[in-house]
């Protein structure tokens, strides 16, 4: 086999694995983009986390009683004797309870056996105590004194709207919209909740939300999403290249410069040959020695042949 040919079906053969490399990145990221719109994704929240997630961004998905509380799907009130798995999960009732009665904790003890929390205002008289049930586990609210004499203002920033807490309010909706915004964040908050956050909490809040979805740090995911733009670039740079021109190293020769991938009438060689010879002619250069047109003595053939002669 000739080695122009050789070299044709090597060129050929990566041209196609580069083709399929980027169908098969664009066609992954298309699959990741498609899935977030599934309502079955929740097993991939807690599994497969990137190192760059932190732990209250894992455990605010598997709290049920804070992504209950904050959903309306429980009441807002807390009674005595009210049981919950363990205190994580107190302390998250706790929270969205005080988030949706407008008021805020300030927390005397807290840790696995026990909770004690009351009103962060001086002249409140309200206070809840939890403790550990004998099974080692179950957490139960054992006092409840006092009713809340404060007054907080409708709209405000909240000590408890912690970064978990507000995870907890957009996971959903970061899953259904990748490109929900920090403002857009803010904004329904503010209007759900009556709470103010910073446009910086909202945007690490997006952050790790997407950090907890795709299951990788932010700074990879925006690479991964940067890079598969990049090859879809790529893609149809090279389909727009084979379109346009032929394979270089094809059946097709040029029989002027004996070189393949082009015939004689696009060969660069002829074109430039006679757009000189045109120039040339358009110029009217008059040779003193032939006493011929389209020349001068620099390029005249005669000249040659006069010299070799003597």
């Amino acid at each position: 086999m000739p080695c122009n040919n050789m070299e044709a079906v090597i060129m050929i053969s990566q041209e196609i694995e580069m083709i399929a490399h980027l169908f098969y990145t664009v066609m992954r990221a298309v699959t990741v983009n498609n899935s977030l719109n599934c309502n079955d994704i929740r097993g991939t929240e807690t599994s497969g986390v990137g190192e760059g997630i932190s732990q209250a961004s894992v455990d605010s998905h598997t709290s049920p009683a804070l992504s209950e509380l904050v959903n309306g799907r429980e009441s807002d009130t807390l009674t005595v004797g009210q049981e919950f798995p363990d205190a994580r999960c107190f302390r998250d009732a706790l929270v969205a309870s005080a988030i949706a009665s407008k008021f805020e904790l300030t927390f005397i003890r807290s840790d696995r056996s026990r909770v004690t929390a009351r009103c962060a205002a001086d002249d409140c008289q309200w206070r809840i105590h939890a403790s550990k049930l004998p099974d080692g586990e179950t957490f139960q609210i054992k006092t409840l004194k006092g009713k809340h004499s404060c007054v907080w203002p409708e709209r405000s920033s909240h000590r408890q709207a912690n970064m978990k807490w507000i995870l907890s309010c957009i996971m959903d909706r970061v899953r259904e919209n990748i490109n929900y915004k920090p403002k857009e964040i803010m904004r329904d908050i503010e209007q759900e909740y009556g709470v103010i956050i910073p446009y910086l909490k909202a945007h690490r809040a997006k952050e790790r939300a997407l950090e907890s979805i795709f299951g990788m740090p932010i700074k990879d995911i925006v690479l991964n999403q940067a890079e598969v733009h990049n090859l879809e670039n790529d893609l149809h740079t090279i389909l727009d290249q084979r379109k346009k021109k032929p394979l270089k190293g094809s059946s097709v020769h040029c029989n002027l410069c004996r070189k393949a991938g082009h015939n004689r009438r696009s060969c660069l060689k002829l074109s430039h040959n006679e757009s000189q010879a045109s120039s040339l002619k358009e110029k009217n250069f008059h040779c003193m020695l032939c006493k011929q047109s389209g020349h001068n003595r620099r390029t005249c053939q005669c000249k040659v042949e006069q010299v070799w002669i003597r």
